[in-house]
C-alpha cells in the first residue's frame, strides 16, 4: 500500500480541525443556549412563582369577594323581601284606602237615601199624627155613638125588665118592635151611623128569633140608607150589602140574594184585597148561599176559605169560632160527620178558652156537637153533650127561650134514636109547648116541632095523635112559604106515612103524591128526600095493588137516593128498607 500524501494529510488534519472548532463552536453555542434556557427557564420559574402567588392572591381575593358577594346576595334578598312587604302593606293600604274612598262614597248616598227616608219618615210621620188625630176624633165619634146606642138599647129594653131577673126572652122580639118604632119617631136621626148600628143591630135579633120578614125590611132600610150615603167603595156600604144578602138566605129568596153576595164579595175584595173581616164576612155569606142552594162542596170551599182567613188573622176569636160552625155544619149536611166532628172539637176548644163558665156560643157547639156525635152513632156522648147544653142554656136564660127550646129538641131526637120514645116524646112536648109561647101564630121552628112530635107519637102507635099536629104542620108551612118548599113537602110525606099505618091509603097517596110533585119541581135532578116520597109511593102503590108501578117506583127511589146520598146515610136506610117490603 503507497504512503498517504503529505498534502492529502495537512488537508484532511485541517478538515479534522475546522470539523473539530465547528463542533467545539457548536457546542459551546449549545452551551450558551443551554445557559440562556436556563436563565430564561429560572426566570420562566420566578414569573411562575409570581404568578402563582399572583393567583393564589387572586383566588383568595377572590374567595373574599364570593364571600362578600355571599352578603351581599343576601342583603339584596332581605332588601328585595323588605321591598316586597313595603310593596304588600303599599297596595294593602292603597286597596284600604280604596275601600275607604268606596265606602265614604257609600255613606255619602246612604246619609244622602238616609236624608230622603228622614224626609219621607217626616212627611209620613206627619201624616200618621193627622191619621193618628183623625183616629182618635173618630174613636171619641165612636165611643159617643155607641154610648149612644147602648142609651137607646137600654131606654128600650127598660119597660120589659122585671125586679129579679134579665128580661124575659119571650118579649125580646116585642122589645125589637118597640125600638123600631122609636126609630121610626125620629130617634138618632141626627147621626146616621148609630141608626144604622141599631138597625142591624135590632134585625140581626129579630133574624136570630125567627122574624125574618121584619129583619130583611130593617137591613134592606139600612141598605138603601148606606147607598144613599157612600157613593163609592165603603166598608159600611159593604157590610149593609152582605147583611141584607143574608137576610134573604133566611127568607128564602135566594134568586134576590145572589146578586147582592156578589156585589158584596165584590166590593170587599175591592176594599181590602188581602185577608180582612170584611172579605171573611162576604165569603161566608157566599158559603150560606151556596148551602141554601143546595150546593154544598161550593159551600164548603166557601166556608173553609172564610175561616182560613179568620185562623189566619185571628186564630183564637169567636168570629174564627164562628167561621169554623159553619164549615161544621156544611160538612154535616154533606155526612161527613169525621171532619164535621173534628171541626166542632176545635170550635168548642176556641169557645171555652174565650168565655169561662156558661155562654150561648158554648151550648151552641156542644148541641152541634152532639148532632154529629148522634149521627156517628156515638149516642151516649151526643146525650151526654146535649144534656150539658140543655143545663147550660137553663142556666142562662131565665123562663122560655128559643135556645132552650132547640135544645130540648136535640137532646128528645138523640133519646128517639137511644128508643128512649117515651122520654123522647116528653121533652119534644116541652120544647113545642115553648116554642108555641115564644112565636105567636105562624113559624118554622113550631112547625118542625109538630112534625118530630108526631112522628114519634107515630112510633108509639098514636097515629090519632100524629095526623092532626101533621095537620097544623102542612096549614103552617104553606102560610109561611108561597109555592113549593122542602119543608112543605116533607110534611106532606109524613102525613102521607101516619096515613098509610092507619090504613087511609087513599089519603096516603095524595099526600105522598102532592110530595113527590113538589120535590120534582124543586129537584128536578133530583135528592135524597125526594128518592124517599117516591120509595113511599111505591109501598103505597104495593098495598094498594099496583105491584108494576111500585116496582118502577123502588128502582127510580134506589138509584136516585144512591146517586143523591153520599156516602149512604138515613134517607138510603130508609129507602131500601122500604125496597124489600116492596119486592116481597
Amino acid at each position: 500500500m503507497a504512503e498517504p500524501q503529505p498534502r492529502f494529510c495537512k488537508w484532511a488534519l485541517g478538515v479534522c480541525a475546522s470539523a473539530l472548532l465547528g463542533l467545539l463552536l457548536i457546542v459551546w453555542v449549545q452551551s450558551e443556549r443551554v445557559k440562556r434556557a436556563e436563565l430564561e427557564l429560572t426566570a420562566t420559574n420566578a414569573r411562575l412563582n409570581e404568578a402563582e402567588k399572583k393567583i393564589t392572591d387572586a383566588s383568595a381575593q377572590l374567595a373574599k369577594s364570593a364571600a362578600d358577594l355571599g352578603e351581599s346576595a343576601k342583603r339584596e334578598a332581605s332588601l328585595t323581601a323588605q321591598v316586597a312587604a313595603i310593596q304588600a302593606e303599599m297596595a294593602q293600604q292603597r286597596k284600604a284606602l280604596t275601600d275607604a274612598l268606596d265606602a265614604a262614597e257609600q255613606r255619602g248616598k246612604e246619609l244622602a237615601a238616609a236624608k230622603l227616608q228622614a224626609e219621607s219618615a217626616r212627611t209620613e210621620a206627619n201624616a200618621a199624627r193627622a191619621e193618628a188625630d183623625a183616629a182618635k176624633a173618630q174613636a171619641r165619634a165612636d165611643e159617643t155613638r155607641y154610648r149612644r146606642v147602648r142609651q137607646f138599647m137600654e131606654t128600650a129594653f127598660h119597660p120589659f125588665a122585671p125586679i129579679t131577673v134579665g128580661p124575659s126572652d119571650t118579649t125580646v122580639v116585642g122589645v125589637m118592635r118597640g125600638a123600631v118604632d122609636e126609630l121610626e119617631s125620629g130617634a138618632l136621626a141626627d147621626d146616621p151611623t148609630a141608626r144604622a148600628l141599631v138597625q142591624t143591630t135590632i134585625a140581626t135579633v129579630l133574624l136570630n128569633s125567627g122574624e125574618e120578614t121584619l129583619a130583611q125590611q130593617l137591613f134592606d132600610d139600612v141598605l138603601v140608607d148606606s147607598r144613599r150615603r157612600f157613593t163609592s167603595d165603603h166598608e159600611e156600604l159593604a157590610d149593609a150589602i152582605a147583611d141584607a144578602a143574608r137576610a134573604r138566605i133566611a127568607t128564602g129568596d135566594l134568586a134576590g140574594a145572589a146578586p147582592l153576595a156578589d156585589e158584596a164579595l165584590a166590593m170587599a175584595k175591592r176594599i181590602s184585597p188581602g185577608d180582612s173581616p170584611l172579605l171573611a164576612d162576604a165569603i161566608g155569606v157566599q158559603a150560606e148561599l151556596a148551602a141554601a142552594q143546595g150546593k154544598l162542596p161550593e159551600a164548603a170551599r166557601y166556608a173553609e176559605e172564610a175561616a182560613s182567613i179568620w185562623l189566619r188573622t185571628a186564630p183564637k176569636a169567636w168570629q174564627t169560632a164562628r167561621e169554623l160552625q159553619k164549615v161544621a155544619d156544611i160538612y154535616d149536611r154533606q155526612r161527613n160527620y169525621a171532619d164535621a166532628l173534628k171541626v166542632l172539637q176545635e170550635t168548642l176548644k176556641i169557645r171555652r178558652a174565650l168565655h169561662k163558665g156558661d155562654h150561648p156560643d158554648i151550648a151552641a157547639a156542644l148541641i152541634s156537637l152532639g148532632g154529629v156525635q148522634q149521627s156517628l152513632g156515638q149516642l151516649d156522648e151526643a146525650k151526654k153533650n146535649l144534656e150539658d147544653a140543655l143545663a147550660m142554656q137553663r142556666a142562662l136564660h131565665a123562663g122560655d127561650h128559643w135556645a132552650v127550646a132547640d135544645a130540648l129538641h136535640n137532646l128528645a131526637s138523640v133519646k128517639q134514636s137511644l128508643g128512649e120514645s117515651v122520654e123522647a116524646e116528653r121533652l119534644f112536648r116541652q120544647a113545642l109547648a115553648m116554642k108555641e109561647r115564644i112565636h105567636k101564630g105562624d113559624d118554622p121552628s113550631v112547625a118542625a116541632g109538630l112534625v118530630s112530635l108526631a112522628l114519634v107519637e107515630q112510633s108509639l102507635r098514636r097515629e090519632d095523635l100524629a095526623e092532626p099536629m101533621l095537620d097544623r104542620a102542612i096549614k103552617m108551612r104553606q102560610n109561611l112559604h108561597e109555592g113549593d118548599h122542602e119543608a112543605t113537602a116533607r110534611a106532606f110525606a109524613c102525613r102521607a106515612w101516619v096515613r098509610y099505618d092507619r090504613r087511609e091509603y087513599d089519603k096516603a097517596a095524595s099526600d105522598c103524591k102532592t110530595a113527590v110533585e113538589m120535590l120534582e119541581r124543586l129537584f128536578p135532578s133530583g135528592s135524597a128526600a125526594r128518592a124517599v116520597a117516591i120509595a113511599l109511593d111505591a109501598r103505597i102503590a104495593a098495598r094498594m095493588g099496583d105491584t108494576e108501578d111500585a116496582r118502577k117506583k123502588i128502582e127510580q127511589a134506589v138509584t136516585m137516593v144512591e146517586s143523591a146520598e153520599q156516602p149512604a146515610g138515613a134517607n138510603t136506610r130508609v129507602v131500601l128498607e122500604l125496597r124489600d117490603e116492596v119486592m116481597r
